[in-house]
């Protein structure tokens, strides 16, 4: 019996370990899409939006694969920038377009520096700006257009599994007890017990 109470209790430590593991997902990077139009004269704007000097708030998580499709809406050049620096110039360090103008070009970058900055156009600085906040590693993900999963039923699994194993490991360590007409007795002369 001491050894189905210690498997009992070693499925149960593992068990737990697994749940705890599986409870509490870590941040993940994602693919983030934002589509921008932008003019030197009123600033960017999303899809069906309205145009606006700041611009739309973008939110991605550190660690994201962002991608910008970016038009221009007024036949000039422009070319969207992260201002790190807030200094209104495209540093070297900072996440820079190409330069676009009477083209859609998709382009992509990490997000890889947590905090709120401004983002610009370099030719138009003072005109065309926005915020982008690159929330902390450690922040839950976020899941735009879809929808969270129901920690109820992860926990529910996971318990549903644990009793599983403890009936399965029960049953394969609980031993059938002869009946008293089938034990061996000892032989009164000998004191031995012979086995058939």
């Amino acid at each position: 019996m001491r050894h189905s109470v210690r498997w009992i209790v070693v499925a149960g430590v593992v068990l737990a370990v697994a749940a705890s593991l599986g409870a509490a997902p870590g941040a993940s990077a994602a693919d983030r899409t934002f589509t921008l139009y932008g003019d030197r004269d009123q600033g960017w704007r999303l899809p069906g939006g309205s145009f606006a000097n700041p611009g739309p708030a973008l939110v991605v998580d550190e660690g994201d694969n962002v991608t910008l499709v970016l038009n221009a809406t007024d036949g000039v050049n422009h070319n969207w920038f992260i201002d790190y620096d807030n200094d209104t110039g495209d540093d070297a360090a900072e996440p820079n377009s190409p330069v676009f103008r009477d083209q859609q070009i998709p382009w992509n970058f990490t997000a890889d520096r947590n905090g709120t900055f401004a983002y610009r156009d370099k030719f138009h600085p003072d005109t065309m700006m926005g915020w982008i906040t690159v929330l902390e590693a450690t922040s839950p993900p976020t899941n735009p257009g879809g929808s969270p999963g129901n920690p109820f039923l992860a926990v529910a699994g996971i318990v549903v599994a644990f009793l599983a194993i403890l009936v399965v490991l029960y049953l394969l360590t609980r031993r059938k007890k002869a009946p008293d007409s089938e034990r061996l007795q000892p032989d009164p002369a000998t004191g031995r017990v012979d086995r058939p």
